[in-house]
C-alpha cells in the first residue's frame, strides 16, 4: 500500500490511493480476491453547524439492486488496515468471525457487566440483612410495640 503523501488544495496532505483502489478491485494476492464494485472515499463527519469534526476512509459497494451501500469505515490513520479488515469480512476467509457471533459476544459482555453491578448492589443489601438481629424463637411472643400483641403471663 502506498504511503506517498500529496498536497491537496482543500484537504492538506493526502495519500495516493491508487494502489489501494487497485487492490480493492483486483485483489491483494493473499486473502482479498477483489471486487470491481467497490469504491474508496474520504468521508467527512461534521456537526449540525457544518463544521468538520473528522475525516475517515469509507469503502462503498455498488450492489446488484442498484443501491450504493457503505461496507465499512476507518479512521484516517487506519489506512493500512482496510484490505485486512475487508478480507476478514468474507465468509470463507481464515480470520472471519460471523456477525451474529460478534453481536452475541458483545451482548454477553454487557450482560456480564450488568450482572456484576446487580450482584454488587445486592451484596450490600444482603450484608445489611445478615447484620439485622432476627428472633427465630417464638416470634409471636416478641413485643413489637403494638398494643395487644404482648402476651402476659
Amino acid at each position: 500500500m502506498s504511503g506517498v503523501l500529496h498536497p491537496h488544495q482543500e484537504l492538506g496532505w493526502v495519500r495516493d490511493t491508487t494502489d489501494l483502489v487497485n487492490q480493492l478491485h483486483n485483489g491483494d494476492g493473499i486473502h482479498w480476491p477483489g471486487d470491481p464494485d467497490l469504491s474508496l472515499h474520504q468521508g467527512v463527519i461534521s456537526n449540525r453547524q457544518g463544521k468538520i469534526l473528522a475525516r475517515r476512509w469509507e469503502v462503498w459497494r455498488h450492489c446488484e439492486d442498484g443501491q450504493d451501500r457503505m461496507i465499512g469505515h476507518w479512521r484516517m490513520e487506519e489506512y493500512d488496515r482496510i484490505i485486512f479488515d475487508l478480507a476478514r469480512m468474507r465468509a470463507e476467509s481464515p480470520g472471519h468471525v460471523n456477525v451474529t457471533d460478534r453481536i452475541d459476544a458483545h451482548n454477553a459482555e454487557i450482560e456480564a457487566a450488568n450482572s456484576r453491578k446487580f450482584r454488587d448492589s445486592m451484596g450490600e443489601m444482603l450484608e445489611h440483612q445478615a447484620k439485622l438481629q432476627h428472633d427465630l424463637t417464638e416470634g409471636r411472643n416478641v413485643f413489637r410495640q403494638m398494643p395487644g400483641f404482648k402476651k402476659d403471663d
